[in-house]
């Protein structure tokens, strides 16, 4: 009797666990291939293979609030294109978070627009024009978190901030391979950034005429 009721506990215990696991994986939308460029992702999504090439498309549109893009390692792959980005935040997405990916051959890696409270984590972004951008187009965007990326060999600044408050920039690997390009950029002429904080980051300048951190306003 007592080993029957251990064999009872052992057989729920191993439904439960299937159960939750079967859960999460269903909550989680996945992406993988060139089919998949421009989706706009609206609720938690993995990358299951790398997407693209984006021929004249965006990498992935940001859809919804409280949503996390968790790339796993795999890439987003543009075409060189002109006005295309890997990531293009949608005015008023607030709480999206854009992490794990490896974001190449766009016009911007990540490009954020009028959004608050962003986390953008562990990418690698290189090979575009620009690494992240984030400026305004309606209302200054709020709260954003880089860190912990690798930004490297892109020609235009790495990272660049126009009309934002409140912005974290930690623990990442900056480089700047562009003369006259400065690998973090503050404000623009008219349009200062506001209460931006720079921790233990790795800033590297390969180009003369470049500055490592430039403030504008």
């Amino acid at each position: 009797m007592r080993n029957n009721k251990h064999k009872g506990i052992v057989l729920i215990c191993l439904f439960l666990l299937f159960f939750f696991t079967f859960s999460v994986s269903v909550n989680a939308a996945s992406y993988s291939g060139s089919g998949d460029c421009q989706s706009s992702v609206i609720e938690d999504s993995i990358l299951t293979g790398d997407v693209g090439p984006c021929s004249l498309k965006h990498g992935f549109i940001t859809g919804a609030d409280h949503v996390v893009l968790d790339c796993q390692g795999y890439a987003i792959i543009g075409d060189n294109d002109a006005g295309f980005y890997g990531i293009k935040y949608n005015n008023g997405v607030d709480n999206f978070t854009v992490k794990n990916c490896e974001i190449r051959n766009f016009d911007i890696g990540v490009y954020y627009q009028d959004s608050d409270d962003g986390l953008i984590s562990n990418n690698t972004i290189y090979n575009n024009t620009g690494g992240i951008k984030i400026d305004k187009t309606v209302e200054t965007s709020n709260n954003v978190i880089i860190d912990s990326n690798t930004i490297v060999n892109n020609t235009g600044s790495p990272i660049n901030l126009i009309d934002i408050s409140y912005t974290n920039i930690t623990n990442n690997h900056i480089e700047s391979n562009q003369s006259s390009t400065s690998a973090v950029l503050l404000g623009d002429t008219g349009t200062p950034t506001h209460n931006t904080t720079l921790i233990n980051n790795t800033i590297i300048v390969n180009a003369s005429s470049s500055d490592g951190v430039k403030i504008r306003k």
